[in-house]
């Protein structure tokens, strides 16, 4: 008995009635290259929607940041007035 694969531009399809074709040595065959094709196509979001990523990143450190921030420059300038007095 032949495997017939269901194929999308010469690539096997990741569906049940492919998968359930396969023996175990080409399931990992397949899976290895599927999981850095995922891994690759993920990477390729990230460079596509960095943008977003970083704002998202600067809108939840902000708020601990600015605090912190602040706090470092009123030490600073009662350091600064402490020395200026003398």
């Amino acid at each position: 008995m032949s495997k017939e694969y269901i194929r999308d531009n010469g690539r096997v399809r990741m569906c049940a009635s492919n998968v359930a074709k396969m023996n175990l040595f080409e399931g990992m065959y397949y899976y290895r290259y599927r999981v850095w094709e995922n891994i690759i196509d993920a990477i390729n979001d990230l460079k596509k929607h960095w943008y977003i990523i970083i704002n998202l990143f600067i809108v939840v450190i902000l708020p601990i940041v600015y605090p912190i921030m602040a706090w470092w420059e009123i030490k600073k300038a009662k350091k600064e007035l402490k020395n200026s007095k003398r």
